[in-house]
């Protein structure tokens, strides 16, 4: 998935540690795979990568953005998402 379509279902459970808004979690996606930090992106590479358009969205014991079947790529870039809970 892209960045645009991944976030649309990010922001839909609405998560307490999750993006307030698509916007901000395209600008975040946007920055990460264009940065420098090589880890973040793998990690976002694995999420979009994971993620399909009927992938089931919810939040975690911790309240972050998770999905149905990803849950360990998300588990691995919430380190990289500025008010992620690890």
């Amino acid at each position: 998935m892209d960045c645009p379509s991944a976030c649309a279902k990010i922001v839909m459970p609405a998560c307490s540690h999750g993006p307030p808004s698509a916007a901000l979690c395209e600008a975040i996606c946007n920055a990460t795979l264009s940065g420098n930090d090589a880890t973040c992106k793998a990690a976002l590479e694995g999420v979009l990568g994971c993620m399909t358009p009927s992938s089931t969205m919810a939040c975690d014991a911790k309240g972050n953005p998770t999905s149905v079947g990803c849950e360990a790529e998300f588990t691995a870039f919430v380190p990289c998402v500025p008010g992620g809970a690890t």
